[in-house]
């Protein structure tokens, strides 16, 4: 039979186990997130870099681009 300690201890352990698990599942959907924002960020200053003929090639005016280049990062 298991002591009423160890059975206190267990349970302890599994919610501690629990929350630690979420929080790192958290901080990953944060990063993944952060990393993802960056990406986007970083491809819309591309589009202002492009030549005539290479926003052409991929379909969009230099207008297109100078309005998704002035999206805030999160958005899609």
């Amino acid at each position: 039979m298991v002591s009423s300690t160890v059975a206190r201890s267990n349970s302890g352990s599994s919610l501690i186990d629990s929350v630690l698990m979420r929080t790192i599942a958290w901080r990953r959907a944060a990063l993944a997130r952060l990393d993802e924002w960056q990406q986007r960020s970083a491809g819309r200053q591309e589009l202002l870099t492009l030549t005539e003929r290479d926003l052409r090639d991929i379909g969009i005016t230099r207008n297109d681009a100078q309005l998704e280049a002035n999206k805030p990062f999160w958005e899609r």
